[in-house]
């Protein structure tokens, strides 16, 4: 199982299209941060920090969305990155061995800073370097993914919002859109709130709601049923968050005519703000 959690600063290149050359790269600090949480009985013989850092360099290395810089003047903006990984025994999978890895890197001290994160868990029947270190760098080549999409075009992003069918990618890429303030997905984002993974398809909700597009307030209003208050609950805020008439109109029906008081009530509060910021 693998997951995907990205938060990430406004850009310079959002919906700036460029040659592909001419983009930006993300740079990550050389050494890697590498940390073995094994228990000492479990520790794979051989497989050393510094060897884990050199299979994060080496896969860093060949790509074309970040530049891997050492420690110097021009390094305050290069980002921190660091690897966690761990071998075990899961009590419930018998002989079966638990790899998980995870990863961030960040920029510290910086508010408007990238963080990037992903982290796999995996039960193998037998676990040895080789295992480990590809699980290490599939760990990296979803770093990867997001770096490649903090950096590409408008286009292209959209484009990744509509082809990418790993959940945990797709589910990254909507965080970029809703960060980089991409407006063109907007349309994509709408036919994601219907998605069949409900975790996409809430992401796509709070995307909408930071992109500020208006025209998804249509698509909130009609994404569910007047009784389903749990998708309610859901969507009330972003919708007085977005404004407008079709949103007032939405809130006063909702905050009059509800059978559910704590719906009444967060459509109420949702349309007293919508009214404060006229």
């Amino acid at each position: 199982m693998r997951s995907l959690l990205l938060t990430i600063a406004v850009l310079s290149v959002a919906g700036c299209p460029r040659k592909s050359d001419d983009r930006p790269r993300l740079k990550l600090l050389e050494p890697v941060e590498v940390a073995d949480r094994s228990r000492p009985d479990e520790r794979l013989v051989g497989v050393t920090g510094e060897a884990v850092g050199d299979w994060v360099l080496s896969k860093l290395r060949g790509s074309r969305a970040v530049q891997v810089v050492k420690s110097g003047a021009d390094t305050r903006e290069a980002y921190h990155l660091s690897i966690e990984f761990g071998v075990g025994h899961r009590r419930e999978d018998g002989a079966k061995k638990v790899i998980l890895v995870s990863a961030r890197g960040e920029v510290p001290g910086d508010l408007d800073r990238v963080i990037l994160q992903a982290s796999l868990v995996r039960t193998e029947v037998r676990v040895d370097p080789l295992v480990l270190r590809k699980a290490v760098e599939t760990v990296v080549a979803d770093i990867l993914f997001q770096a490649e999409l903090a950096r590409t075009d408008a286009t292209s992003l959209v484009r990744a919002l509509q082809h990418e069918r790993d959940a945990q990618r797709l589910a990254a890429a909507v965080d970029i859109a809703a960060v980089r303030r991409i407006r063109a997905a907007v349309p994509t984002l709408i036919k994601l709130l219907r998605h069949k993974n409900e975790i996409i398809a809430d992401r796509a909700i709070g995307a909408l709601v930071a992109i500020g597009d208006r025209r998804a307030v249509s698509a909130l209003t009609r994404l569910t049923r007047f009784r389903n208050t749990e998708k309610m609950a859901k969507i009330i805020d972003g919708i007085g968050t977005l404004g407008g008439r079709e949103a007032r109109e939405y809130l006063e029906l909702v905050a009059s005519g509800h059978e559910d008081a704590d719906i009444r009530n967060m459509a109420a509060e949702a349309l007293a703000r919508l009214r404060s910021h006229k």
